[in-house]
């Protein structure tokens, strides 16, 4: 079972500073930032609406008025927008926002163009497209010209696009629809491969492809993340517009969404554009075990060893996805420090809730850089962008507790030969250690002679050499157990005496099968003890009686303090030899508490000012303002959250955050 700490974020009487502004929108699946404003879909009634992020006088957001006062601005686009995108301009390694909104829907061929400055808040211009729009992405190149990216997919093939557009709103829409049509060009065809991401990353000093200079310096990059039918393959990587290379991201699996970061003026090591973090497409293995959010250097690719590499983290390491339980990530956003050192004028602070025991300490910290995640459980939450790491509120070590020896008709046992503390031959808990933060909390199994083959599986006539799946072979030792089955009975136990490359070998078919129709393989005598865990993957390994058992193979996140030489697991089986053997499947049991909680919190939908359900989307990060926006698309709703105040608390208490519906 994964286990995590929650907070509610939670706005408690009329004293708070609870503000309330209403835009009246329908379907708000997305948002976008420019200078001071945030467009928000309104996808139900075809148009944007926009929040004003800097009211006179007031801490508060107010939507943009339309011409009559009494409604919120309705800026009218193409039938149903659910994705936005901003023409952004980095300039010295600052992000600016440029001249327009781009709003489209997927699958929908046609793109509305709304100019975002206050003056120009109307739809500019619509770009009808060759074909059904899957991605988009935006830059401003200068002054004058602003570029769209654009995907589409026909249902056999994906085919990216670019438009060079004057960047001035009164020189778009002076060109005809043809005029516009014959500014399109095609960038690169696919295949069959669908584009689902695109995002424009800047220059960065100094990276290199295969050791040669790529996108340095002058011209920025497209990252394009592609996926096959069914999300189970797919690939992401940069490609230079101008001189059409491309190197790869070494993404684990294909990607849901990307983004990148600003630089900050107070650390060399967050530069614009360095990491590019993505969201996983957990529909690789069809569920949240292959999903999560991981981020790749984009400074040195090199082709012979998968490009761009995994980024490291805070302990030396390869980044490890950043897992948010059974729940699915849906939005993410960097946010960078402006002033690190500062108490006010630009850090990103958080407050962090520290648990040891039964005592609680607050602890305020300032990060270079900030990740911000939604869930699809309600779920946001803060990670360390730098480090790439999360945030441990947890400080008591991990441990096991609450062992058990159950029988195997599952009643709890007072004495089963087993496991042993060293002293006798009952199982302690103490007889456990276990590396902080490296297991989800769950429950770990050792079973006498369990059945290690997972199914059934079938046999053709009384052979001695029987067909064994590899995903089973491994787990196999010379002297485990064939139990052969005739229906339903089970017959004699049959010794394994060889294992080959596609089977194993058995000393003969015992006299009470006359016609074995299936067997089972179990563990024998010389490592009786089988290993498992509730999550995937489930089985860990063997021992036998005298052994120590040690499992290091894998790590579920990585805390201040991790030691890649310290095992994740060490189980003593401690006495010499086993003169009374328990019944088959008996069955030790214990519980491992993993010594961490990320810093996650739930909007407590009570005291927030406006009716919202669980479901958090996209987020987006305010450097200015140090504010964080997420659209919540079930409710048409935008909270506004400062994270500086965000605290990762049972219950708690945060000031200045407001609902906007």
């Amino acid at each position: 079972m994964r286990r995590f700490a929650w907070l509610s974020l939670v706005l408690v009487g009329c004293s708070q500073s609870v503000g309330f502004s209403r835009g009246n929108m329908s379907g708000s699946h997305d948002i976008a930032m420019t200078d001071g404003y945030v467009f928000v879909t309104s996808a139900d009634t075809n148009d944007l609406r926009v929040l004003q992020l800097t009211v006179p006088n007031s801490p508060q957001r107010t939507y943009v008025p339309a011409p009559n006062p009494l409604e919120s601005l309705s800026i009218p686009t193409i039938n149903r927008p659910t994705s936005l995108v901003i023409d952004d301009q980095w300039v010295g390694g600052l992000l600016r926002h440029g001249s327009y909104v781009f709003a489209s829907r997927s699958g929908g061929a046609e793109i509305s163009i709304v100019g975002a400055d206050p003056s120009e808040f109307r739809e500019v211009s619509r770009l009808a497209t060759p074909g059904p729009v899957t991605a988009t992405a935006a830059v401003k190149l200068d002054d004058t010209t602003s570029r769209l990216y654009f995907a589409t997919f026909d249902g056999t093939q994906s085919t990216l696009f670019s438009i060079d557009l004057p960047s001035a709103p009164n020189a778009l829409r002076a060109l005809t629809s043809a005029q516009r049509t014959a500014l399109i060009r095609v960038v690169v065809s696919l295949g069959s491969d669908a584009v689902v991401a695109l995002l424009v990353v800047p220059p960065l000093v100094a990276r290199t492809s295969d050791q040669q200079p790529f996108c340095d310096t002058g011209n920025h990059c497209l990252v394009v993340g592609s996926r096959q039918a069914g999300g189970t393959n797919g690939q992401t990587v940069m490609l230079d517009p101008v001189s059409f290379r491309t190197a790869v991201l070494g993404f684990p699996g294909p990607v849901r969404f990307l983004t990148t970061h600003n630089s900050t003026a107070t650390d060399p090591q967050v530069r614009a554009g360095e990491h590019v973090f993505a969201i996983l497409d957990e529909e690789k293995c069809g569920g949240s075990d292959c999903g999560g959010v991981i981020a790749v250097d984009t400074l040195r690719a090199d082709s012979t060893s998968g490009g761009f590499h995994i980024a490291i983290d805070g302990t030396g390491a390869p980044m490890l996805p950043l897992d948010f339980g059974a729940s699915l990530p849906v939005g993410l956003t960097i946010g960078v420090s402006r002033d690190l050192n500062s108490t006010d004028g630009g850090a990103l602070r958080l407050i962090n809730q520290v648990t040891m025991g039964t005592t609680v300490t607050q602890v305020s910290a300032a990060y270079a850089a900030v990740g911000v995640t939604t869930a699809a459980n309600g779920g946001i939450t803060f990670f360390d962008a730098l480090r790439m790491m999360q945030i441990d509120g947890n400080d008591d070590e991990a441990r096991a507790q609450n062992a058990v020896m159950i029988s195997p008709e599952g009643y709890p046992a007072e004495y089963i030969t087993g496991l042993d503390a060293g002293t006798d031959v009952n199982f302690h808990a103490q007889a456990i250690t276990v590396a902080d933060g490296v297991w989800r909390s769950q429950r770990v199994v050792a079973i006498w002679q369990a059945i290690i083959s997972d199914t059934v599986l079938p046999v053709s006539g009384r052979t001695t050499s029987l067909a064994v799946p590899a995903s089973v072979l491994g787990r196999v030792k010379l002297g485990d157990l064939v139990v052969f089955r005739t229906g339903s009975a089970a017959c004699s136990d049959a010794r394994i005496t060889a294992i080959n490359e596609t089977g194993v070998t058995i000393d003969a078919v015992p006299a009470d099968c006359p016609e074995p129709a299936a067997f089972v393989i179990r563990a024998g005598p010389e490592a009786p003890f089988t290993i498992f865990r509730e999550s995937a993957p489930r089985y860990l390994g063997r021992a036998k009686a005298g052994d120590e058992f040690i499992w290091t193979e894998e790590v579920f996140v990585r805390l201040d303090g991790y030691n890649p030489s310290t095992p994740a697991l060490r189980m003593g089986f401690g006495f010499d030899s086993v003169t009374s053997p328990p019944p088959r499947d008996s069955v030790w049991q214990f519980f491992i508490a993993s010594g961490y909680a990320p810093f996650t919190f739930l909007i407590d939908t009570n005291t927030v000012g406006c009716a919202i359900t669980q479901l958090p989307g996209t987020a987006l990060f305010d450097e200015v303002r140090r504010r964080v926006y997420v659209v919540y698309p079930a409710s048409n709703a935008i909270m506004d959250i400062d994270p500086a105040l965000a605290q990762r608390v049972a219950v708690g208490v945060s000031q200045n955050t407001y609902c906007y519906q």
